[in-house]
C-alpha cells in the first residue's frame, strides 16, 4: 500500500492518492486533487492617462478531480478494470476584451478614439463531469482481445458580462451585455481491438469504435445600462437546442516481413458519422421599454459523413546504417450536409453534397554511417481534389442564395516537396542540424 499527498491551505492546493496492489490478485487506486487558479481584476495598458479599471473583487476558479479504480490481475483470467472519475471547475474568470475609448479630439489629430485592453468583463463558471470506465483485456490462444468503454455526463453553466459602450473618465461601462448559457451532454464510446501474430512474418490486427452523444443547450442574452435598466440592443434566446450524433469506425492492419531486411505494412480504416441538430431561437432586437422587434426562428442542421483511408508503407534496411522507405496514403470522403433557418432576419435553406479524393506519396532515405553524422531526405507528392454539388441554395423569400460554399464548384490543391537534412555532432554535448525544404503548391482551376 502506498499513500502520498500534499497540502497548501493558503493556496487551496491539495493532493492525496492511495494505491493498494496485490500480486496476481488485483489493485485498488484512488485519489483527490484540487488547486485554485487566480485572475487579475484590473485593466491593461492605456496609451493615455486613464484610471485603471478594477472590479474590486478576487477572481479565481477552483478546479478539482477525484477518482477511484479497481482491477483484477489473476493469471490466465481476463484482466478487468472499472473506474469512476469526477471533475469540476467553479468560480469567476476575468476575460480580456479590446475596447475603443472615447477621448476629446486634440489639435492636429484626426483620431478621436483610441484602443486599449479592458479587463472588466468576467464570467461565472460551474462545470461538472462524471466519467465511468470499464476496460477488459485477455489473451487466448495467442490472440489478444481488448475492449474499452467510456461514458461521460457533462454539465456546464456560465454567466458572463461583456461591455459594448465605454466612455473615457467613466469608472464603469455605460452599456453591458449579459449572457447566460447552459449545456448538458451525455457521450459514450466503446472500442474493441483484436490482434494476432500468425507467423513471424505475418501480423494482423483490427478494431471497431462506436460512439454516441446526446446534448441540449440554451442561450439567453440581454442588453442593459450599467444601472441594470434594459436599453436598446439584442435580446436573443434559445428555448432548446438539441444535438444527437452517432459514429462507427472500422480498421484493419497487416504487417508482412521482415524478409531479408524488407518490411511491408498496410492498413485501411472506414468511418461513418451521422449528426442531427435542431433548435428554436428568438433573435429579438430593440428596446423593451419602447419597441422590440420579435424575430422567432427554427434552426435545423443534419450531417452525414463517410470517410475511407488506405495506407501502405515499405521499408528496406539491407544497406548498412541506412533505411530506405516508400509510403502512400489514399483518402475518399463523402459529406451530405443540410442546413436551414426558417424565420429570423436571415432565412436560408442549403443542401450540399461534397466529395474529396486525396493522394499522398512519400519516398526517401535516412543514413548514419558514422556515430556523429547522419543525413537523409525525401520527396513528397500530394494531390487533393474536392467537388461540391449544391442541390438547394435558397435565401430570403426563396430567392437564390449566395452562401458558402455554394459559389465554389470544385477545388484542387497539388503540392511537390523536397527535403534534405544533415545532422553533425562534433562532441556529444553539441548538436548541429541543417535542413533545406522546397515546396511547390499549385491550385489549378
Amino acid at each position: 500500500m502506498t499513500v502520498q499527498g500534499r497540502g497548501f491551505p493558503i493556496d487551496e492546493d491539495y493532493s492525496l492518492s492511495l494505491s493498494y496492489d496485490r500480486a496476481e490478485v488485483g489493485f485498488v487506486r484512488g485519489g483527490f486533487e484540487q488547486f485554485r487558479h487566480y485572475y487579475d481584476n484590473s485593466g491593461g495598458f492605456y496609451p493615455f492617462t486613464q484610471p485603471m479599471f478594477a472590479l474590486g473583487r478576487e477572481l479565481h476558479t477552483d478546479q478539482a478531480r477525484a477518482w477511484i479504480e479497481a482491477g483484477t490481475l489473476i493469471p490466465d483470467w481476463p484482466h478487468v478494470t472499472v473506474g469512476y472519475e469526477y471533475q469540476f471547475q467553479k468560480g469567476v474568470k476575468s476575460t480580456l476584451q479590446w475596447e475603443m475609448f472615447t477621448r476629446p479630439l486634440r489639435r492636429c489629430s484626426r483620431r478621436p478614439r483610441l484602443r486599449g485592453i479592458f479587463i472588466l468583463p468576467f464570467k461565472d463558471v460551474d462545470e461538472q463531469t462524471h466519467i465511468l470506465k470499464l476496460d477488459v483485456d485477455h489473451e487466448l490462444g495467442g490472440v489478444l482481445f481488448e475492449d474499452s468503454f467510456r461514458a461521460e455526463f457533462y454539465d456546464l453553466k456560465t454567466d458572463r458580462i461583456n461591455d459594448i459602450s465605454l466612455t473615457l473618465g467613466q469608472p464603469t461601462p455605460t452599456r453591458l451585455v449579459a449572457v447566460s448559457e447552459r449545456q448538458d451532454q451525455f457521450r459514450a464510446a466503446n472500442t474493441f481491438r483484436v490482434e494476432k501474430e500468425l507467423r513471424e512474418w505475418l501480423f494482423l490486427s483490427g478494431g471497431y469504435l462506436y460512439s454516441a452523444a446526446d446534448a441540449d443547450a440554451s442561450f439567453n442574452q440581454n442588453t442593459a445600462h450599467a444601472t441594470g435598466i434594459p436599453v436598446s440592443g439584442d435580446y436573443w434566446q434559445s428555448r432548446a437546442i438539441v444535438l444527437s450524433q452517432s459514429a462507427h469506425a472500422f480498421s484493419g492492419n497487416v504487417r508482412l516481413g521482415p524478409w531479408e531486411d524488407l518490411t511491408l505494412s498496410a492498413g485501411v480504416q472506414s468511418e461513418w458519422i451521422h449528426q442531427e441538430g435542431v433548435g428554436r431561437v428568438t433573435l429579438d432586437s430593440g428596446n423593451p421599454a419602447t419597441f422590440l422587434l420579435i424575430q422567432p426562428a427554427m434552426l435545423d442542421a443534419n450531417l452525414d459523413k463517410n470517410l475511407v483511408q488506405e495506407n501502405v508503407a515499405l521499408h528496406f534496411t539491407a544497406i548498412p546504417f541506412t533505411s530506405i522507405f516508400a509510403e502512400a496514403r489514399l483518402e475518399q470522403e463523402r459529406i451530405g450536409q443540410f442546413e436551414d433557418q426558417l424565420g429570423g432576419h436571415h432565412e436560408f435553406i442549403r443542401d450540399t453534397d461534397a466529395s474529396t479524393d486525396g493522394m499522398d506519396f512519400r519516398g526517401g532515405f535516412y543514413s548514419s554511417p558514422w556515430p556523429l553524422v547522419s543525413f537523409g531526405g525525401h520527396y513528397r507528392r500530394r494531390d487533393r481534389r474536392s467537388d461540391y454539388d449544391d442541390r438547394v441554395d435558397l435565401g430570403e423569400g426563396g430567392l437564390p442564395g449566395e452562401s458558402y460554399p455554394a459559389f465554389i464548384r470544385s477545388r484542387r490543391i497539388e503540392t511537390d516537396e523536397v527535403e534534405l537534412k544533415a545532422t553533425v555532432r562534433p562532441v556529444r554535448w553539441l548538436k548541429s542540424d541543417g535542413d533545406v525544404a522546397i515546396a511547390c503548391h499549385r491550385f489549378p482551376h
